[in-house]
């Protein structure tokens, strides 16, 4: 174990001390800010991405959509500084939802069920390291904490036995909590300080609603169920456009 720690060291000093040497020949071509903006998908993993009625934690989240402002301070060639907005939503399943709601009602009854999306806006900050492939490509690898807001999935669920129509709405209050994002970019310049990016994020949070409530339409009357914690594990996939200066 002594042995693979050393090396690891190694690779990690070697680029670091390299780029130190090269400093003051490179520290005039070395663009030290870059902002980025990507779009794209958002693919809803393990408890968030769970149909299972038995599974408390599950989120009927279906694919959706992400968007991300990108910025980052580089001070030499290898290692930078970066921070992002984050926002993405992912809708739910209401045909899985449904087919919960008839399995555990009295048959009978016509149900429907309504689901509005999970939204999500989170702010990270963390560290990151460059491999220049070339003059107009390059990777990075980069991890991040910060805090994410989190929008509960209003759902609305209504019964129709033939006469009149029963409605229960649920929901929660938006609540903040901590995030981690661990991320790769592949870069490439078409133009001296413009260019295109794709990346890749793992983004991971727990939402701890205090109180979720039911109100019930036919009375007015708003009903607790307790506190509800819902994982959060979403992979995005984007791609978007790059400057730096």
């Amino acid at each position: 174990m002594k042995h693979i720690a050393k090396l690891l060291w190694l690779i990690y000093l070697i680029p670091l001390l390299s780029s130190t040497a090269s400093a003051q020949e490179t520290e005039e071509e070395i663009s030290r800010w870059q902002i980025g903006l990507t779009a794209g998908i958002n693919i809803p993993l393990s408890d968030f991405a769970d149909k299972l009625d038995e599974n408390f934690k599950s989120g009927y989240a279906i694919l959706g959509a992400t968007s991300r402002l990108r910025t980052s301070y580089h001070p030499n060639s290898k290692l930078y500084i970066a921070a992002d907005y984050v926002w993405f939503y992912n809708p739910v399943n209401a045909t899985e939802l449904l087919n919960s709601l008839v399995e555990t009602n009295p048959p009978g009854p016509r149900y429907k069920t309504t689901t509005y999306p999970w939204k999500v806006n989170s702010l990270l900050l963390g560290l990151g390291t460059t491999l220049n492939f070339n003059e107009q490509t390059d990777a990075t690898l980069r991890g991040m904490l910060g805090f994410a807001n989190g929008k509960y999935s209003k759902r609305i669920y209504q019964s129709f036995d033939g006469v009149k129509t029963l409605q229960v709405t649920e929901n929660a209050s938006s609540v903040l909590d901590i995030a981690l994002n661990l991320g790769f970019e592949v870069k490439y310049c078409f133009h001296k300080n413009i260019g295109v990016m794709f990346a890749g994020d793992y983004f991971r949070t727990e939402f701890n609603y205090d109180d979720v409530y039911l109100i019930y339409s036919e009375t007015g009357e708003k009903r607790s169920t307790g506190a509800y914690s819902q994982p959060v594990d979403v992979f995005q996939f984007s791609a978007g456009i790059f400057t730096k200066f």
